[in-house]
């Protein structure tokens, strides 16, 4: 499926199907296609911006997310804070600014794959303890409350979920995001989680044999 015209918002930060993103709009342009977006009642599009912040599409990064628009709280001024949950994956064809805003040619691309395939549910019971030890060696480090009780069962929510909760570069989770098959993503989370797991193993343990530094000598990213 192609949707012509699709507004898009260049963000520092990757979307995922299916979890939460949190904005808020202030500028003319973004407020006017907010606006076009509850008009028609339409999805707008999550990519991730370039590395030099000019709100351009990142290099040879043409993959994005869609977001549905939850509610909005009216500002000031025209701004306002949007909630919106992120729906599915799409390839960016082509792009233009007809309006003040980007906007592009965009082609739907679902998972491919057998969503039934048992290793696929094999990788998902792998996954979420991985989540639950995670997110304890977080707490250990930073302030955060997180609930992580009912986790969903179906393995590609909980993969995008997973990716979602992790705290790495944007540019790695656009990888993520890029993978065609279920399998295929959630064997790449589950790589991560190893890297990361390993990586916050040893940051406690310099937390523990030196107090004083080990902030200054590792951060989470």
């Amino acid at each position: 499926m192609r949707k012509v015209d699709f507004p898009l918002f260049p963000l520092k930060m990757v979307l995922f199907p299916n979890v939460p993103i949190l904005l808020h709009i202030f500028e003319d342009r973004y407020q006017k296609m907010i606006r076009h977006c509850v008009d028609k009642q339409q999805e707008f599009g999550v990519v991730l911006e370039d590395e030099q912040g000019t709100h351009g599409l990142a290099k040879s990064q043409r993959v994005g997310c869609s977001a549905e628009i939850v509610t909005i709280q009216r500002l000031r001024n025209g701004r306002m804070n949007v909630a919106a949950v992120g729906k599915k994956r799409f390839r960016i064809l082509s792009t233009n600014y007809v309006q003040p805003y980007l906007q592009g040619e965009v082609e739907f691309i679902p998972l491919d794959g057998d969503r039934s395939d048992s290793r696929l549910q094999k990788a998902g019971e792998m996954l979420r303890p991985c989540i639950n030890q995670y997110i304890m060696q977080l707490q250990k480090l930073v302030d955060i409350q997180v609930n992580w009780e009912g986790l969903p069962d179906d393995p590609v929510e909980l993969a995008y979920l997973a990716a979602y909760i992790l705290q790495i570069d944007p540019q790695q989770k656009q990888l993520i995001l890029e993978q065609d098959t279920p399998l295929d993503l959630l064997r790449f989370i589950l790589r991560e989680y190893a890297i990361e797991q390993h990586a916050l193993k040893t940051v406690l343990a310099l937390r523990r044999l030196y107090p004083d530094s080990a902030e200054k000598i590792f951060s989470l990213n």
